[in-house]
């Protein structure tokens, strides 16, 4: 399972857990509230202390952090089921169960991620490749309804790959045309299909690329992929969905780990996105912050990949054929095929492997509707999972791989916990249900050490990659969507199917998404429970540690969701092709003159570059130039330009923004292969969102974008009122009076 040095370190790691571990049954000792007081301060204490110092990542340092962590939840998840749950009558005891339920989840959730997260494995940045008897690679890139450009933009990245091109071969597996809606009797599915074959081939038969369209879109992804695997004839296979342009050393990089393990059966790389999401384009997070997937492929699926337990993320990756034959290819029983494969995998005793560099480059939804609709999937899938595979007793699995699985399906129940957090104090407040049967104290000594020191785990764990209070926003901005998806999921397992998320769309205006409105009734009932809160305050005050308990914990949740409500009023974005972070040099020629200026390069997308030149510029708007510039590996490349925009950046220091011009077919591969193909690049724009902020700023950042955000919201809804009020108001009524 392990190299050497892993092996070795996990039995360091093995027994200092055991020794920490004898000292599990203090978690159960029946201490005075004053003593617990004392005892939590001073592991949360310790804990900080720990989590600050320079060795705090020193594999024996971050076991006690992770002990002292693990034991002050053991001991607050005791002290509430002991202490709390009692039953004085249905009303009460349904919502009380309902909410130590959602807490005994999220510590589940804590103590799994504490032990996935032990020791995140950091591989080479590249395997050892022999450049003899190098395996013949299949790539296959399926795809349905996405726009033509983006399938073209990344068949053309893999047709540059610096691998030897008799040893690959390339498919577009076609979904959009099937037989089926090239004569379905809806005319516009049917035109659309024909068009886009028609685009598609014309297109494949110039790069020599093999086009497959089949007869049904049976089984979605999952049976395009089947489909085509017949075909293939290589030792592995590459899939990649349609908007994941390769990096030009991908193979180079990644294709030596299957040379070296004859029981590799995949390896995974990160989705690597170019684009904001709509949360982070929505409140402006996207240039400052670390992106959303960074948490999970910068540092999850590196401690996954130490148990043996990372997994296939259905796009990316590269899987050896044999062992896909032998379960019958790509699993098509949940709506997460890619999570299924790999568990299939993994129940022979297979190997897996996670290459952490971005080797490609994707694109998240652009709209949050389309945000939901993934998400729903994606959360679907894995409790589809969870209950039609069930980790924990697949035959097969090791312990810890049992663990990683089942931990990867739980989260997604999230929605349900969130859910009853936001709820649970307005049902006190509203309706006096007792359901938390906890005073101050109470809460001080047990519950505020381990949400302190939790907290601060968290941040200790994936700061560089997820900032202070950013799951608990995301998780909030999805948690009321989720929640009936899984429940029907819950309710009838083998009901969900599989659904592209569109990807590749612009937005020409400013709007509020419809799914506003249930954050926006939610965020109503809590400011309306507030002056309840003042009743029971005043006509109960035997209760009034309850009331405390839940107005903070309502207060809480009504900044998350006046930061979701900012998230979801959907920003315009007029550019088709994302433009990203990157530097380099580019001489400018004009084309008229043949004047020369040199500049730096500071943006980039596949519809142009922007330079910053010193002295005055010597192009004009609309001029037409040739820029001459260079990747991180030296290749050279002549692009040619539209001069578009001139502003000036400070003194004598001016932006020049171009756009791009394709005339051929070569111009396309080129602006294709600068843009796309650096990997190192990727890297470095990477490392420069990679960054860590003290906590109290990290939160204040978040508050602050999330409180600007929501009062664009708000002027949307005044602004949609009083339009809704023009229309139903009379006209004549809505004119000044004439008072003379």
């Amino acid at each position: 399972m392990f190299s050497n040095a892993s092996l070795r370190l996990f039995l360091k790691s093995a027994v200092v857990i055991v020794c920490l571990l004898s000292l599990g049954h203090l978690a159960r000792l029946d201490l005075e509230l004053s003593d617990q007081f004392l005892l939590g301060s001073a592991l949360t204490l310790a804990a900080l202390f720990l989590m600050a110092l320079p060795i705090s990542n020193r594999l024996e340092v971050r076991l006690v952090i992770f002990f002292i962590g693990a034991f002050l939840a053991c001991r607050y998840i005791i002290w509430r089921t002991t202490n709390t749950i009692i039953f004085t009558n249905l009303a009460d005891f349904v919502p009380m169960v309902l909410l130590y339920v959602a807490e005994l989840y999220s510590f589940t959730v804590f103590i799994c991620g504490l032990f996935i997260n032990v020791l995140p494995l950091e591989r080479p940045s590249r395997a050892s490749l022999s450049e003899k008897d190098r395996p013949f690679v299949d790539i296959l890139i399926p795809t349905f309804n996405e726009p033509v450009d983006l399938v073209k933009i990344t068949a053309a990245g893999c047709t540059l790959m610096d691998y030897p091109k008799h040893r690959y071969r390339i498919f577009i597996l076609d979904d959009g045309a099937t037989l089926e809606r090239l004569n379905s009797k809806d005319p516009n599915i049917r035109n659309a299909a024909r068009a886009r074959k028609e685009a598609l081939e014309t297109f494949c038969k110039e790069l020599g690329i093999d086009y497959r369209a089949r007869k049904s879109n049976t089984n979605a992804k999952a049976g395009n992929i089947n489909s085509a695997l017949p075909q293939c004839q290589g030792e592995l296979v590459l899939i990649l969905d349609c908007d994941h342009v390769p990096t030009r050393d991908f193979l180079k990089r990644t294709v030596g780990f299957f040379q070296k393990d004859p029981n590799l059966f995949l390896v995974q790389t990160p989705h690597f996105m170019i684009n904001a999401n709509p949360v982070e384009k929505n409140l402006g997070l996207f240039a400052d912050a670390p992106s959303e997937s960074e948490m999970f492929y910068g540092v999850i699926q590196k401690g996954l990949d130490f148990w043996n337990s990372s997994f296939f993320c259905g796009s990316a990756a590269l899987l050896r054929r044999a062992f896909l034959k032998k379960i019958g290819g790509i699993a098509g029983v949940t709506v997460t095929e890619d999570a299924e494969t790999s568990l299939e995998l993994h129940s022979m005793g297979l190997r897996s492997l996670y290459f952490a560099d971005p080797v490609t480059s994707g694109l998240s939804p652009e709209t949050f509707r389309d945000f939901i609709n993934q998400r729903i999937r994606w959360a679907q899938g894995m409790i589809q999972i969870l209950l039609l595979k069930n980790p924990m007793i697949k035959k097969g699995l090791r312990i810890y791989q049992k663990i990683g699985y089942t931990n990867s399906s739980l989260f997604w129940f999230f929605g349900l916990a969130r859910s009853m957090f936001i709820i649970s104090p307005l049902l006190y407040l509203y309706l006096g249900l007792h359901i938390y049967m906890a005073s101050v104290p109470q809460v001080l000594a047990y519950a505020l050490p381990f949400l302190i020191t939790s907290f601060y785990i968290s941040n200790f764990l994936f700061g560089r990659y997820r900032w202070p209070l950013f799951s608990e926003l995301y998780e909030t901005a999805q948690s009321f969507f989720l929640l009936p998806a899984v429940i029907s999921v819950l309710l009838n397992p083998r009901k969900p199917h599989f659904k592209v998320t569109p990807k590749g769309q612009s937005l020409v205006k400013d709007f509020l998404s419809p799914l506003a409105w249930p954050l926006l009734f939610l965020l109503g009932a809590c400011i309306m429970a507030i002056p309840f809160s003042f009743y029971r305050w005043n006509e109960y005050p035997l209760d009034r540690d309850v009331v405390i308990i839940c107005t903070a914990w309502l207060a809480f949740h009504m900044l998350l969701l006046i930061m979701a409500i900012g998230s979801v009023f959907e920003r315009h974005q007029w550019r088709r092709h994302p433009r990203t972070w990157a530097q380099g040099t580019v001489e400018m020629i004009s084309d008229s003159s043949r004047n020369r200026v040199l500049g730096q390069v500071v943006d980039l997308s596949f519809g142009g570059m922007g330079a910053v030149v010193e002295g005055s510029p010597v192009f004009n708007v609309g001029e037409m130039v040739k820029l001459e510039v260079e990747d991180s590996y030296k290749n050279l490349y002549h692009i040619n330009a539209k001069v578009l925009r001139i502003r000036p950046q400070g003194k004598n220091r001016f932006k020049v923004a171009f756009e791009f011009e394709i005339k051929g077919i070569q111009e396309f591969m080129d602006i294709v292969a600068y843009v796309y193909g650096d990997s190192r690049r990727w890297k470095l724009y990477q490392e420069r969102k990679r960054k860590k902020v003290p906590l109290i700023k990290g939160i204040l950042y978040l508050v602050h974008r999330g409180l600007t955000g929501a009062g664009y919201a708000l002027k949307e809804i005044v602004h949609l009122a009083s339009q809704n009020l023009k229309e139903k108001v009379p006209h004549k009524l809505l004119r000044p009076m004439n008072i003379g």
